[in-house]
């Protein structure tokens, strides 16, 4: 390779010396002087000696990157080599190396941990202030009609702050493992010179051993470093992490059986509750022994103090939970073995708390049924008395509502749910307070389409108002969790027990 080189790099030069000796031979010898066929000779040899000069500095070039290489991996192997030998000649500078690794390592852990903790300590700061904000941008009104502006803004002020102080310490801790790590590599940089340097002076280590060896510090010093930081830098991500991993180790709904029963159309609406027992908690029952029947068509009301189980009797029903112990089944189905998808579908919700996104009047009232059309909206509406409102917005069925629907009444909200289930369509429908929130007027109009709706339907109705239920077929009285006197409200009036107590509480 190396004669190879030498003659390219030679001949290269030889063909750029050879040019201007033959353009000096034209221009010398005048153009008039020499004939057509020298000219051309001549320019032709020119050609020649400038390509044979730039194929000999190509091929000179691709040798020496040849030649360069060659040496590079020869002196790589070479201080690999050398380098094997590093900890029998110079085992004090190995064990103060690794020394200041583990060193290092332990500075790694003990910051992790810290920011790991500062940054836990950040992120519930900030859901403190997040909650603090939306809670009183919520409350507004009431905060402004008891004069307490002041006494907010200091809160949301005083968790500002909190929050800027955790954010600082943690971004102080992420930013100076780098500094930290870097001058304890700095540290044993220094005293394995010291000792290097000493070992030198006695003629046990050579210089080339000693630069090999700082070398190698640097290789492996720079990932640590490079690591640390990492580690640290995502102290943060794992402190969000915590309460993603928290919600998803929560125990999820029992899954719907591979091949589930369905109720065989039409649904009649029979629902049994037999001897149903449940608790949210293991071990603590609510609900002791529940049991009843609600025919096809009748009004049921579940009536009972704040805390009775009414909700938890139609979380039970709508399978949010599952029952302990007793089965509920619906025309003779255990909801059990039924998927939850194929029981919801048989029920409609109207809530105490009304739910509308921002949208139209019209998607609103379609929610439940997809692909409705104008007519059957408007269908649906004037069955829930909510057509003439409608009509009077800016815009009737395609006025744009925001997730509050804060241009709405309370009542008007409530119509809307309603037909929201008359379009759906449902075989059984639920009622949950829904019209504690409205006024006497209101009321007697929802009721009016709750009645439309409840025809022919099983229903159940959670109510406080006892005047909205005097006409149900059957009332549940329930006290912790059970069911303490079930009847019509002419016999529980007659039997003067706890139900003839409330409904005297409320007429007398």
């Amino acid at each position: 390779m190396k004669p190879l080189t030498v003659a390219l790099m030679a001949a290269d030069v030889v063909g750029a010396l050879l040019v201007p000796t033959l353009a000096a031979r034209l221009l010398n010898g005048g153009t008039a002087a020499m004939s057509f066929h020298t000219m051309t000779v001549t320019a032709l040899q020119m050609l020649a000696a400038s390509l044979v000069a730039g194929c000999c500095a190509i091929g000179a070039g691709y040798c020496c990157s040849v030649l360069a290489a060659r040496v590079a991996k020869d002196m790589r192997d070479a201080i690999y080599i050398k380098s094997l030998d590093l900890s029998v000649y110079s085992w004090l500078l190995t064990l103060v190396f690794l020394m200041f690794v583990c060193v290092n390592l332990g500075i790694t852990k003990i910051l992790a941990g810290k920011n790991l903790e500062v940054a836990a300590a950040r992120q519930e700061a900030v859901g403190h202030l997040t909650g603090a904000v939306e809670e009183y941008y919520q409350g507004r009104d009431v905060i402004k009609a008891s004069n307490r502006e002041d006494g907010s803004a200091e809160r949301v002020r005083g968790l500002t702050e909190q929050v800027r102080s955790v954010a600082q310490k943690a971004d102080f801790l992420t930013n100076c493992i780098n500094s930290i790590i870097r001058m304890f590599n700095r540290f044993s940089q220094a005293i394995v010179a010291l000792l290097g340097g000493g070992m030198m002076l006695q003629g046990t280590m050579s210089i080339g051993v000693l630069q090999a060896f700082f070398q190698y510090m640097n290789q492996v010093g720079e990932p640590i470093t490079e690591a640390s930081f990492m580690i640290n830098s995502t102290q943060s991500a794992l402190a969000s992490a915590e309460r993603t991993f928290a919600m998803l180790d929560e125990p999820e709904e029992t899954p719907d059986p591979a091949h589930p029963n369905v109720v065989e159309e039409p649904v009649r609406g029979r629902v049994e509750f037999r001897h149903v027992r449940f608790g949210y908690v293991p071990g603590k029952p609510l609900m002791k022994d529940v049991d009843f029947v609600a025919e096809p068509g009748r009004k049921v009301a579940i009536v009972g103090t704040t805390g009775a189980g009414k909700t938890t009797l139609i979380n039970l029903l709508m399978r949010f939970y599952d029952v302990d112990t007793g089965s509920i089944t619906l025309d003779g189905v255990d909801t059990r073995t039924m998927s939850r998808h194929g029981l919801r579908r048989e029920f409609g919700m109207v809530l105490q708390d009304t739910w509308l996104f921002g949208g139209t009047v019209a998607e609103n009232i379609a929610y439940g049924k997809p692909g409705a059309t104008r007519e059957q909206i408007i269908a649906a509406a004037k069955a829930a008395h909510a057509d003439f409102f409608i009509r009077t917005l800016p815009k009737g069925y395609d006025t744009v509502l925001d997730n509050e629907a804060n241009d709405l009444s309370v009542g008007q909200r409530q119509l809307l749910t309603i037909a929201r289930v008359f379009l759906a369509d449902p075989a059984m429908l639920i009622f949950d307070e829904a019209t504690s929130s409205v006024d006497t007027r209101t009321e007697q109009a929802i009721a009016n389409a709750m009645n439309a709706l409840m025809a022919d339907r099983t229903s159940f109705v959670i109510a406080h108002r006892l005047s909205t239920i005097r006409d149900a077929d059957l009332i549940l009285y329930m006290e912790h969790g059970d069911i303490v006197e079930h009847g019509t409200h002419e016999r529980l009036l007659e039997q003067a027990v706890a139900y003839a107590k409330l409904y005297d509480s409320q007429f007398a």
